[in-house]
């Protein structure tokens, strides 16, 4: 493990605009790290709020790895870099905690450096364990529970308010980013149909595009009005554009005595004053989202320990996996040195077989090699420290009397 390093810069100690810079933009870019590095592995996992760089053989020039990143780019080793990817696949070094899509993007991050040949096993492991302790969390706590976004605050809302949302329509109104954010995850949820209208006709078409809905003309906003169950009022209207008497007047061209959910998320608001007293409408701010979105939040930050403690768990577990592979590669790597040995002896010993008598050339040879073997054994146990070299010679003493 102590091979592992990650160097990176993240949104708590930058701004989007060093993180966009800080970007590797191709896959080339990749393979130039590795190659330039003498990396045995390596994977990029970029997102809006991170630029990190997951590698194998860069223990000793891990910071010149980071600098290649940013200026004020921090590097963790062995352990410390395991449990950076575990937090970060948990949602705990997001800026909403909890949140689901890094872990699609941890997946994604993988996902590319298999295309690309630059996982090694160790990297193989920690990623396939960091992927996998990502879905356990959101599983076994409620770390990924309750809205955090004003978007899916939006969602928890009018699933309180109206129960499923699949039959219902929504009507936006005003076509910025924020009515468009709340739009598309109401969209995303399964509304039945979307509405969009905006005093800019042409850009109600464009968000009615890209929401998959339909534009309607702002002057006809009375009978659409009629028609939506829930209203996302986002204008930059300097005065309320939604009035008691317009509101009255789409209560009674209703064909359905049902609710009308209005959230108004204009500053100032949409929504002229008295609207909220009228029957059958409920009227809510983006105070009321931002409230909910707080509370879920404060939610998930009591499920930290719980994650945490599963972290912990799972970082001893890979912890064993990963001492296990690093001796296979050294019995691994000893065996191809003996097979070296034996190679060189079979040739030396073929050799004389042309000349010399065969009895002898064998047992010279059988000699030979054993001599190599008993001195790449003793110099190796030699360079131990103490407690490992009793524990080797133990270990030899009882192969011994195995074989006697």
């Amino acid at each position: 493990m102590e091979d592992l390093v990650c160097v990176g810069i993240t949104h708590k100690e930058a701004e989007v605009e060093e993180l966009e810079k800080a970007r590797f933009e191709s896959d080339e870019a990749v393979r130039d790290i590795v190659e330039s590095f003498g990396l045995s592995g390596c994977v990029l996992l970029q997102t809006c709020n991170r630029v990190e760089v997951y590698a194998s053989g860069a223990r000793d020039r891990a910071e010149e790895l980071g600098d290649l990143i940013h200026d004020d780019a921090w590097v963790k080793r062995g352990s410390e870099a395991v449990r950076h990817l575990f937090r970060v696949a948990c949602g705990l070094e997001s800026m909403m905690v909890g949140e689901q899509e890094i872990l699609r993007q941890v997946k994604k991050a993988y996902d590319r450096a298999a295309r690309l040949g630059t996982l090694d096993e160790a990297l193989k492991i920690v990623f396939r364990r960091a992927i996998n302790l990502g879905k356990r969390a959101r599983e076994e706590t409620r770390i990924s529970e309750g809205a955090v976004s004003i978007g899916s605050a939006a969602v928890e809302l009018a699933e309180r308010e109206l129960g499923s949302l699949h039959d219902k329509t929504v009507l936006v109104v005003g076509a910025g980013e924020m009515g468009k954010t709340v739009a598309k995850s109401l969209v995303d949820r399964g509304v039945r149909a979307v509405l969009v209208a905006n005093r800019t006709y042409e850009r109600a078409v464009e968000l009615a595009r890209d929401l998959g809905g339909e534009a309607v003309r702002f002057d006809e906003l009375v009978d659409h009005l009629a028609r939506s169950d829930v209203v996302v009022s986002a204008t930059a209207a300097p005065h309320p554009v939604i009035h008691v008497d317009d509101v009255r007047e789409a209560l009674r061209k209703r064909d359905r005595r049902s609710p009308i959910l209005i959230i108004d998320i204009a500053n100032p608001r949409d929504v002229e004053e008295g609207v909220e007293n009228i029957e059958d409408v409920e009227v809510r701010t983006i105070d009321d989202l931002r409230v909910i979105a707080r509370e879920n939040l404060e939610r998930r930050r009591k499920e930290i320990p719980k994650v945490e403690k599963l972290i912990e768990e799972e970082l001893s577990t890979v912890e064993e996996e990963l001492e296990k592979l690093k001796e296979r590669r050294l019995v691994a790597d000893v065996a191809k040195s003996l097979h070296e040995i034996k190679d060189r002896e079979l040739e030396r010993a073929l050799r004389r077989l042309k000349t010399g008598d065969p009895e002898n050339v064998l047992q010279d040879f059988a000699e030979a090699y054993t001599k190599r073997l008993i001195n790449v054994l003793t110099s190796a146990i030699m360079e131990l420290p103490d407690e490992y070299r009793r524990a080797a010679c133990r270990a030899l003493r009882r192969a011994s009397e195995l074989n006697g």
